[in-house]
C-alpha cells in the first residue's frame, strides 16, 4: 500500500526506526572514527544524541508533525555530544523548521525541510568540508528534491533516496585524504546513513520492534571495517573538544560565531535565538566559556581532552592492570581517568516526570539540578543498572582480562551491588571470575578508594589480596556531607514527613555519613551553610596523616569553594579536587548539598 502523506504518529514511528538502528552501529561509527580528530567517539556522540530524540519519541503521541519536530529538535539541542551530535542537532532544529505549521507532510515537503535542514546545519559549520557527514546530507536532500517531483509515495522515495546516499557515503573516501588513508568512510556520514536506513526499513516493512533503550546496549553491531591509523597525538592541534548549551534572548548566532572562530577549529553554532549549542576544539577551554557567558546562561558545559581519548583509543594506553574493572555511575573519578585505566562503567538509571535518564550518560548534573528547582513538587526516582548494561560491561571487561573487579557503592543504601554481582556471576566460567569489593561508600568516597585500589594493583598487589582485604582498605575512608534541605529525604521515603516537619521547624540540617556497615547515619546538625563547613573541617582526625582530601557538591559550587578554601589552611599542599554529585546521588542529596571526603594513610 502507498504511503502519500506522513503525520506526527507515522514520523515518530520513522524517526524511532532510525534512531535504533543507528544506535546498533555504535560501536562500529565508534571504531571507523579519524575526523576530525581520531577520538574514537564518534558513534558514542551520535548514539547519546539520538537516545535523547528516541526518548521523546517514545513519550511523544502527538499527531501534528509540526509540534512532533518542535519536540525532538528540542531534545536533540539538549543532549547533542560532540561534533556530530552538533550537526545533527542543528539539522533536526532545521527539520523542524520546515515542517512549521503543517499537521501532516507529502514527499515534497519532506524534501524541502531537509533541504532547509542541510542549510541550516551547513551556517552552523565554521569550515564546512566536502567528505563528511554534511556532504551525505546534502547530497540525500538533492536526491529527495529531485525524486519527489515525480514520485508522492514514500516507500520508493526514501528506498531509491538511500540508494543515492549510500553512493554518496562510499565516496568520502576519496573526498577526505584522512579517510582515504585510514581507508574507511567518514564516520558521522556512515551514522547519518544509519539513520535513514532505519527510516526506509520501517517505511517499506511497516513494522517497529518495541525495544528499550536499555536493551540496545546488547545489539551494537561489531562490523569488521577499522579504520587504519597511526598513533599520533601531536596531530591533535587543539587539544579540548569543548561544549555548552546556552540559554538567553536574542542570542546573535552569527556575532558569537564570529568571537568564537579565532579560538580553535571544527566550531558548531547550533540552534535557535533563545537556545543555542556551541561545539569547538580549543586549547583555551575556560576563555570559550567566558565567552558564551557574555550572551545568556550557560546551562551545560565539557571539556574533553582529546589527547588522551585518541591515546586510550589508537595508543599504548598506561599499563594494564591485572583485572578488568567495572563501577557504576556513583564512582566519582574523571572520564579522563576512566579512560586511561581502561575502567568500565554501568550507569544508574533516573526517573523525571515518567522519563528514563542513564545517569551521567543522557542526563548531566546542570541538566537535573536544573530540572530540580524549575519543578519544586518533582520527586525523583532511581533504580540500578539494567541486567543488560551490567552484562554489556561485564562482557567487555573479560574481553582482555580473565578477572574482573566489580566495585560497586554501599550495598547497605542500594541494590546495585548485589545487581552487579548476580550479572557478572552468571557470566563466569572455569577461566573467568569476578571479585567483588562493596564500597560501603559514594561518590568520591568510592572514587578515592578506587583510586588507592588502583595504586596498589600497579604495585603489584593480585586483585584477591585486594578482595581479601577491602575492610582494611575501606578503613582508610571518610565522607560527610551537609544537606540544606531534607526535602528529598522525605520524597524518596528516607525521613518520615514528622521528623522533616520538625526539622524545617527548627531550621536544622543534617551532616550525615557512611558509617561501617555503609548506612547513612547522623552525626550532627547546623543551622547554616556556614556552621557547616566548620562542622565538616572539625570532623578530619588530626593526628593522622591524610593522604587525600576532596571536596563534593550539588550544583552548590559557592559552598565547595569556601570549604576548599577552608581546607587549605590545613592542607596548603595537597591538591584538593571537587566532585560534583551525580544525578541518581542528587535524587537523594536534592540541590545544596556538600560534603567533604578524606583518606588517612593508616
Amino acid at each position: 500500500m502507498a504511503i502519500y502523506y506522513l503525520n506526527g504518529h507515522r514520523l515518530r514511528r520513522s524517526i524511532i526506526a532510525g534512531s535504533l538502528n543507528l544506535i546498533k552501529h555504535k560501536d562500529h561509527l565508534n571504531k571507523i572514527n579519524v575526523f576530525p580528530v581520531p577520538d574514537g567517539d564518534t558513534g558514542s556522540n551520535m548514539a547519546s544524541t539520538m537516545r535523547a530524540i528516541l526518548q521523546r519519541a517514545y513519550d511523544s503521541y502527538e499527531p501534528n508533525v509540526s509540534k512532533f519536530g518542535n519536540a525532538i529538535a528540542e531534545s536533540a539541542l539538549m543532549a547533542a555530544r560532540g561534533n556530530s551530535g552538533a550537526i545533527l542537532a542543528q539539522f533536526f532544529q532545521g527539520l523542524a523548521e520546515g515542517f512549521n505549521g503543517k499537521s501532516k507532510i507529502t514527499t515534497a515537503e519532506l524534501a524541502a525541510a531537509a533541504e532547509k535542514a542541510v542549510s541550516m546545519a551547513l551556517e552552523a559549520i565554521s569550515n564546512p568540508r566536502e567528505g563528511t557527514i554534511l556532504s551525505v546530507m546534502k547530497s540525500w536532500s538533492e536526491s529527495l528534491v529531485r525524486l519527489s517531483k515525480t514520485e508522492k509515495d514514500f516507500r520508493p522515495l526514501i528506498k531509491n533516496s538511500l540508494s543515492e546516499l549510500m553512493v554518496a557515503l562510499e565516496r568520502t573516501k576519496e573526498q577526505l585524504e584522512v579517510l582515504k588513508k585510514a581507508n574507511v568512510v567518514d564516520s558521522g556520514a556512515s551514522g547519518f546513513m544509519n539513520i535513514v536506513e532505519g527510516v526506509s526499513h520501517f517505511i517499506n516493512a511497516g513494522s517497529l520492534k518495541d525495544e528499550h533503550i536499555a536493551e540496545l546496549e546488547q545489539a551494537d553491531i561489531d562490523m569488521e571495517e577499522h579504520s587504519h591509523i597511526e598513533f599520533d597525538p601531536e596531530s591533535i592541534h587543539f587539544q579540548f573538544c569543548t561544549e555548552f548549551l546556552l540559554e538567553g534572548k536574542n542570542i546573535d548566532k552569527r556575532e558569537l560565531r564570529e568571537k568564537l572562530v579565532p579560538m580553535g577549529d571544527s566550531m558548531i553554532v547550533a540552534g535557535s535565538s533563545t537556545k543555542v549549542r556551541v561545539h569547538i576544539h580549543t586549547n583555551e577551554p575556560k576563555e570559550i566559556f567566558k565567552i558564551g557567558k557574555q550572551y545568556g546562561t550557560i546551562l551545560q558545559q565539557k571539556a574533553e581532552d582529546m589527547k588522551a581519548q585518541h591515546t586510550n583509543t589508537w595508543g599504548q594506553a598506561s599499563a594494564v592492570l591485572p583485572c578488568g574493572i567495572v563501577v557504576d555511575s556513583s564512582c566519582e573519578v574523571s572520564d579522563q581517568y576512566r579512560l586511561q585505566k581502561q575502567i568500565r562503567m554501568a550507569p544508574l538509571l533516573v526517573f523525571l516526570d515518567g522519563r528514563e535518564y542513564e545517569d551521567k550518560e543522557t542526563i548531566t548534573a546542570n541538566e537535573f539540578y536544573n530540572i530540580l528547582r524549575e519543578k519544586k513538587k518533582l520527586i525523583p526516582k532511581t533504580s540500578q543498572p539494567s541486567p543488560a548494561r551490567f552484562k554489556k560491561e561485564f562482557s567487555e571487561a573479560f574481553r582482555t582480562q580473565e578477572k574482573v573487579l566489580w566495585f560497586g557503592l554501599s550495598s547497605a543504601v542500594s541494590g546495585t551491588y548485589q545487581g552487579g554481582v548476580t550479572v557478572g556471576r552468571s557470566l563466569e566460567t572455569e577461566s573467568r571470575k569476578v571479585l567483588a569489593f562493596d564500597t560501603l561508600s559514594i561518590s568520591l568516597g568510592s572514587g578515592f578508594m578506587l583510586q588507592e585500589v588502583v595504586e596498589q594493583l600497579e604495585a603489584g598487589v593480585s586483585p584477591e589480596e585486594i578482595h581479601a582485604k577491602q575492610a582494611e582498605i575501606r578503613e582508610k575512608f571518610h565522607i560527610w556531607f551537609y544537606l540544606d534541605t531534607v526535602e528529598y529525604l522525605i520524597k524518596g521515603g528516607r525521613m518520615s514527613k514528622p521528623k522533616g516537619l520538625i526539622a524545617k521547624l527548627l531550621s536544622l540540617k543534617p551532616v550525615l555519613t557512611f558509617n561501617k556497615e555503609g548506612k547513612v547515619e547522623k552525626v550532627g546538625v547546623v543551622r547554616n551553610r556556614r556552621k557547616a563547613i566548620e562542622f565538616l573541617v572539625g570532623m578530619i582526625d588530626k593526628t593522622k596523616k591524610v593522604k587525600r582530601v576532596g571536596v563534593v557538591h550539588a550544583s552548590n559550587v559557592e559552598s565547595a569553594f569556601h570549604l576548599e578554601l577552608a581546607l587549605k589552611k590545613d592542607f596548603p599542599e595537597y591538591p584538593i579536587p571537587t566532585a560534583e554529585v551525580s544525578p541518581v546521588l542528587g535524587c537523594h542529596a536534592g540541590p545544596s548539598a556538600f560534603g567533604l571526603v578524606i583518606q588517612y594513610e593508616d
